[in-house]
């Protein structure tokens, strides 16, 4: 009970808070030693904020800040903080401090620091875990309510305003708010607002000079209890105002909730009587939950959420029973429970089995009395104490028998032997509880090597005894953050292994001076080095012989998910989705087979970082770039490896198993065919342990990098400058082929149809839109059985994907339907920076022309690269009436004599819709030049002409389209001349050439004034092959347009 006077506090003013802080020896905290500083709350009297405390260790407090600061509640303040209320189920105010501010007022930076509750109010802790709570778990919370607010009344302090938003949860006990700055009984005020009306104590609203006192608490408190037998907020479908409170004040009550126990509803409903003579005390209210608690005599296996148990096993007992500790009035025994057991076999007890007993705790002689059964196990016994919240009971505390003055502390292991009155004092009924001598306070520190100024701490109770196995599972359950990658170390930081931490215990390690245990983090630049993560990688998975980057900054997340298993079926070829690792650490052979594979995989952690180029990698890359031998840049794939990650690999093993046979065998390991292990002990096949493969990753030396996340080409890594320069120097190649089957419909004269390109893949679709890429679209077809020509343009929309145009030419117009084989080249440079490509040699470049709308109907270019093996294409950015009829033809011939030949190239413009020449529209007419490619798929060829109709043979049997360009051996045979490939039995190329009498176009084209010159990359094998694989592992390896020029 406080004295019932305040203490004598001088005079006070908020202009000279210093002074006050220095008269009164009010505990200051310093501002700047607060970090994590955030808002949780809003209260009656201003804001709270969260924040940790930095001062040796860190600590995490409550700072609340005040809308209406006088030198009234000043003093409140002071008179709170001074009188150092010790009580579990109240926030405690620990001092005060001083926000900074420019120009503060006198009392915008001041702020109360009180204890933190880190489980926010009630009404949040019933909205999360009101479906996981039993009635004995409400009863512990209603009983803790009652306590709380029956200590204030000792105090002689009314609350005045209780309600679920200020009643606190920390760490599953109820806490009080809100209550310090209460005035006593004799100063009360009545101010409340809206969003507490159901709270507040009907009396207040009947009479208005009533003055809140001790039973309005008690009102409170019985809708409380409501509350929490509900989970819900009274009268939650309800808006809170004046009407909601003159009903209340006229009767208006909560239902009580189906399935409440009456001795439970009776005294809430008895708390909110509208009389408050008929409201019992806080004293009563405790006293009749107390009663309820220990009659319900809640079963042991119950969940309870109101308890501090921390599952700790055992404690020591000393093996001498007469060896002393600490002191000379207590000892410990081994087992004296035979010779307990041995004694009560002739003693007659004359009381009954369920009786109430006064249990004392320690040598403080705090006692408490429960309702317990004599026969019980003390097992039993210790589970209904641990929900007792009056009893701290855990594995600090043991049982004991007394013998004078002595104790004989009962080991953990015997409690499921001894029942209760083989150790309680019968003839007084005290069951004595003492604690553990062997347990101590430690304190944990998680440190990084070697800055050993680099660490986080807590606080923790553990037995000396303990092993570091047990130990290490202990902290898992506890507010350590504890996990399998750190290890422990004694007081000179030597890591102890993980094999040694079931020999090892918990004194042998820990320092003796500062009563400290020390936890280390991995040292994963050891990782670092040992795994080769600076290396880049083949796309075998082999690290290169150089390092590629160095990575700058790292961070580690622990990945708590436990090993998988995964079943493929090599047929299909799922090993080929989104991982590199699978589709090349299972055996090549396997992969069409009809075996299975199981894969094991067991990711420990994700290490993430930044990377930069290591300076080696970038002298070679300026040296071959000074060289202008692209083959270079092969060699430098082989030194520092093709790929690197670009942000992120998971550590920690995997095990791979191929089976022959199709049945599920994943446990019988001897019967796979082909075996493979990344990370982890290692094991030959028939001998495989799973197991103790699996106990060997918790070492983190044993870890592997089982997941490339986002790989990245290595030249990603250079500056924008140098990776333009190696493009240039390497030049374009095909980065897409494919020829594909569509259907195609005639309907009436001068009509299109647009083709969307579906089938190309989503990373060459990002490609595109690459501007550092630079990229054309080339686009031949073959109609399989007419003799129709099909004339291709491409529609390219700006920041859009592109469409294919087809326009069918005929003589005279004929509804119909075909079926065309249409090939698409795509052609640019290789941002992914691939060196092993078969066009690797092959130089082709693309020249661009730009065709402004004009009135006129041909136009002439001569080429900047002279070459015989031209193929071109117009492109258009927009389609409309105007152009959407147009064909736009060309071909391509020699200007200039023998000893300055040069390539020209012409267009025209005709108009399907009106049979007749037209002018020319906008339009980029796209060549491709190849400069050096000479094989069997590439050549030139003569024609030999007649008008309209003929079929010309080549040297080529082929049913696939391929690339044909006309060439004029004379400048002046130019016009409306188009090419058509064929696919029949035949197999050639026919030209078909217009004579508009009307246009004066008149031109014969003489059979030795025309060749045609031929590409057909699809006969390339070497090329084909390689874009089948390209496709395969277009998901394997990440294009990221944000590290591309």
């Amino acid at each position: 009970m406080a004295e019932n006077h305040l203490i004598q506090i001088s005079d006070l003013s908020l202009y000279n808070i210093e002074k006050v802080i220095k008269e009164e020896h009010l505990n200051y905290y310093d501002y700047k030693k607060f970090s994590h500083i955030e808002q949780i709350g809003i209260g009656g009297f201003g804001k709270v904020y969260r924040a940790d405390w930095k001062n040796g260790l860190e600590q995490r407090l409550a700072l609340k800040s005040f809308y209406n600061l006088n030198n009234d509640i000043l003093k409140e303040i002071i008179h709170e903080i001074k009188l150092e209320r010790d009580h579990k189920n109240v926030i405690r105010c620990y001092g005060i401090t001083k926000f900074p501010s420019e120009n503060p007022g006198p009392s915008e930076n001041i702020l109360l620091v009180m204890e933190y509750a880190n489980g926010g109010t009630l009404q949040d802790y019933l909205k999360k875990e009101f479906n996981k709570l039993t009635w004995n778990s409400k009863y512990d919370l209603a009983y803790q309510l009652a306590c709380g607010v029956s200590f204030l009344h000792e105090e002689e302090i009314v609350h005045c305003g209780l309600h679920s938003g200020n009643v606190l949860v920390h760490q599953n006990k109820i806490k009080l708010a809100d209550f310090g700055l209460s005035k006593k009984m004799e100063a009360i005020s009545k101010s409340q607002s809206k969003s507490v009306i159901p709270y507040i104590d009907p009396q207040s609203i009947i009479k208005q000079q009533y003055t809140l006192n001790e039973k309005s608490d008690v009102y409170s408190i019985g809708v409380l209890l409501w509350e929490i037998s509900s989970g819900q907020k009274p009268f939650s479908n309800l808006s809170y105002d004046f009407s909601l409170a003159l009903q209340i004040s006229q009767g208006l009550r909560e239902n009580i909730v189906p399935d409440t126990p009456n001795y439970y509803s009776n005294l809430y409903t008895e708390c909110w009587d509208n009389d408050p003579s008929n409201r019992p005390t806080t004293k009563q209210v405790v006293e009749r939950l107390r009663k309820i608690i220990n009659s319900t005599n809640p079963n042991s296996n119950d969940i309870n959420f109101i308890n501090d148990q921390s599952s700790l096993e055992h404690a020591e007992i000393i093996q001498n029973s007469k060896t002393n500790i600490n002191s000379g009035n207590s000892f410990t025994i081994k087992s004296g429970c035979d010779e307990l057991k041995d004694s009560s076999q002739n003693r007659t007890v004359s009381i009954r089995d369920d009786i109430d007993i006064t249990v004392q705790i320690g040598d403080d002689n705090s006692q408490q009395l429960v309702h317990l059964n004599l026969k019980d196990k003390l097992s039993s016994i210790r589970g209904k104490l641990e929900h007792h919240s009056m009893i701290k009971m855990d594995d600090a505390l043991l049982f004991a028998k007394r013998n004078n003055q002595n104790y004989a502390l009962i080991a953990r292991e015997e409690e499921d032997k001894i029942i209760l009155v083989e150790i309680m004092d019968t003839e007084n009924k005290i069951l004595y509880l003492r604690k553990n001598s062997v347990r101590s306070d430690i304190t944990v520190k998680i440190v990084s090597l070697p800055n050993l100024n680099d660490y986080s701490s807590s606080n923790v109770n553990f037995n000396l005894k303990d092993k570091l196995s047990s130990i290490r599972e202990k902290l898992k359950q506890s507010n350590v953050k504890m996990n399998d990658t750190l290890s422990f170390a004694n007081s000179s930081m030597a890591e102890i292994s993980r094999e040694d931490e079931e020999k090892i215990i918990l004194k042998e390690i820990i320092d003796t001076k500062s009563n400290t245990l020390y936890l280390i983090k991995p040292d994963y630049q050891f990782l670092i080095n040992k795994l080769k993560l600076e290396y880049g990688r083949t796309i075998s998975l082999d690290r290169a012989n150089k390092k590629a980057f160095k990575i700058k900054d790292y961070d580690i997340t622990e990945i708590a998910d436990e090993h998988k298993y995964t079943k493929i079926d090599l047929k299909e070829g799922q090993f080929m989705e989104k991982d590199i690792f699978l589709f090349e650490d299972i055996d090549t052979n396997k992969r069409t087979s009809n075996s299975t594979c199981t894969v094991i995989e067991y990711s420990k952690v994700s290490l993430k970082f930044k990377i930069e180029p290591d300076p080696e990698f970038v002298k070679a890359v300026v040296d071959a770039i000074e060289s202008k031998d692209p083959r270079k840049f092969r060699k430098i794939t082989e030194e520092f490896g093709k790929f690197v990650p670009k942000e992120e690999v998971i550590l920690g093993a995997r095990a791979y198993f191929v089976d022959a046979n199709s049945g599920d065998s994943s446990k019988k390991y001897t019967r796979y065919t082909n075996f493979k292990l990344i990370g982890g002990k290692k094991f030959i096949s028939k001998d495989f342990n799973e197991k103790e493969w699996l106990n060997s990753l918790e070492e983190f030396r044993n870890w592997e990098c089982i997941k490339i996340k986002n790989p990245i080409s290595v030249f990603y890594l250079l500056p924008e400058d140098l990776r333009k320069e190696i493009l240039s120097l390497v030049g374009k190649k095909i980065l897409y082929l494919s020829t594909e089957s569509y259907e195609y419909k005639l309907l009436k004269p001068g009509s299109h149809e647009i083709l969307e390109l579906k089938n190309i893949p989503k990373d060459i679709l990002e490609i595109l839109k690459d501007k550092a890429a630079d990229c054309s679209i080339f686009a031949t077809v073959v109609d399989e059985k007419n003799n129709d020509i099909f004339n291709c343009q491409i529609f390219w929309p700006p920041n859009q994907e592109p469409k294919l145009i087809i326009h069918c030419i005929q003589k005279k117009f004929k509804e119909r339907k075909c079926k065309l084989k249409i090939m698409l080249m795509i052609v640019g440079y290789d941002v992914t920076f691939n060196f092993d490509r078969p066009d690797f040699n092959i130089h082709f470049k693309i020249e661009r022309h730009y065709f402004h709308a004009s009135d006129i109907q041909t136009k002439k270019y001569i080429l900047e690269t002279d070459s015989a093996h031209c193929f071109g294409i117009p492109v258009l950015r927009k389609l409309d009436d105007s152009n959407n009829s147009l064909i736009i033809g060309h071909h391509f011939y020699n200007s200039g004599n023998d000893k300055n030949e040069r390539t020209g190239l012409c267009t025209f413009s005709y108009c399907l819709k009106n049979n007749r020449f037209a002018y020319l529209p906008d339009f980029t007419f796209h060549t491709l030049v190849i400069l050096n490619y000479s094989s069997n798929y590439s050549g030139m060829s003569s024609l030999y002409h007649i008008k309209f109709i003929n079929n010309f043979l080549t040297r080529h049997n082929s049913l696939s389209p391929k690339f044909i360009s006309l060439y004029s051996t004379k400048e002046n045979n130019y016009g409306p001349i188009l090419a058509k490939q064929k696919s029949n039995d035949l197999n050639g190329v026919k030209i078909k050439y217009f004579n508009f009498t009307k246009d004066k176009c008149k031109n014969k084209i003489s059979k030795h004034n025309f060749k045609y010159a031929y590409f057909d990359p699809s006969q390339d094998k070497d090329l084909i092959t390689y874009m089948k694989n390209l496709k395969m592992k277009s998901n394997l390896l990440v294009y990221d347009r944000k590290f591309c020029i």
